[in-house]
């Protein structure tokens, strides 16, 4: 075998090495990267030669890595994050940017926060472009295949390469239509009235199967809906109750009368979402900052109190601990 120098070893060999963990597969890898199998098989046998190890073995019909390709890992994304950083250190004038930003989100995460970035994107930043990507419940690869820059979500997905922050707390609400019914102030009431809910697709939880314990899931839903826009219209003139953020009566749910909800509930977490690849970007960073004012001033006009900052200053890497689950 042909001896190799540690200078054989630069970013584009670690790509590799970090899309071959991700994807358990060099043909995988190699579609992500865009290049052959043989030029992945081949920086892989550079690596194996200047590291003294087999990185990857075969197990079944595909390979998976050897105890030291794992501890490899963190320090490889490590190194890859610093020469990035060294890269992207430079001014960022919004006023001269013609850069094209995406962000995914759903209908509700979008009208509270999207359209006063855009104008503030307007008055600093005319030359750069919003783009929006619908997101029910988001996945990594939204972020590791760069179909958007940034996700807005309550759960964010988990993965060594992903970054979270959160913006906000929200906590929900009882909507009705008081020409209709009154407020339901009991817990039987509550679980007996007709609801209308949110589900992003058929094989996702609705919303009360996400925020609800068991004990507080209604009797009867005869409304499940794909986005939270289209539920003003079924509310309307119904018995039906609907429970939601608080931050909705700022939106869509604006002209309903609303009510706490007849039993205690944990409050609703909003993290804006990003690929470590990102972290240092000038541009994506100002973005963050623009993101993080105006999570601050939805907060500060809410009619509530109870919806609140978070007061964390630094972004986290996101772990299962801190993703709510269904």
């Amino acid at each position: 075998m042909k001896d190799f120098d540690h200078l054989d070893i630069d970013g584009r060999a670690l790509r590799v090495f970090l899309k071959v963990m991700e994807h358990g597969s060099v043909s995988r890898a190699a579609r992500q990267l865009g290049v052959t199998q043989s030029a992945v098989s081949h920086t892989l046998e550079k690596l194996r030669g200047v590291l003294g190890d087999p990185l990857f073995v075969r197990s079944g019909r595909g390979i998976v890595p050897t105890g030291h390709a794992r501890e490899l890992e963190p320090e490889v994304r490590k190194t890859l994050e610093q020469m990035r950083g060294l890269a992207s250190r430079r001014e960022f004038d919004p006023g001269q940017s013609t850069l094209t930003f995406s962000i995914a989100a759903n209908d509700f995460q979008r009208d509270l926060l999207l359209p006063p970035l855009a104008h503030r994107l307007s008055r600093e930043a005319p030359g750069m472009r919003l783009r929006i990507v619908y997101s029910g419940m988001p996945s990594v690869d939204l972020l590791r295949d760069k179909s958007c820059d940034l996700i807005i979500t309550p759960r964010p997905p988990d993965g060594p390469d992903i970054m979270q922050k959160l913006l906000l707390k929200d906590h929900l609400l009882c909507y009705y239509d008081a020409s209709q019914r009154d407020a339901p102030k009991e817990l039987e009431d509550y679980l007996e009235a007709p609801h209308i809910s949110v589900a992003f697709s058929p094989d996702e939880a609705n919303v009360h199967e996400m925020y609800l314990p068991p004990q507080y899931q209604p009797s009867r839903i005869p409304v499940i809906l794909p986005n939270f826009s289209g539920i003003a219209p079924f509310l309307r003139h119904s018995r039906a109750i609907a429970t939601l953020p608080a931050l909705m009566q700022q939106s869509s749910m604006a002209g309903f009368s609303q009510i706490a909800p007849p039993f205690p509930n944990s409050p609703i977490p909003l993290f804006m979402v990003w690929h470590r690849r990102d972290q240092l970007a000038t541009a994506h960073r100002w973005i963050r900052g623009l993101l993080e004012s105006i999570a601050g001033e939805v907060v500060a006009d809410a009619p509530s109190a109870k919806s609140r900052l978070n007061l964390s200053s630094e972004p986290r890497q996101a772990t299962t601990a801190e993703t709510p689950r269904r």
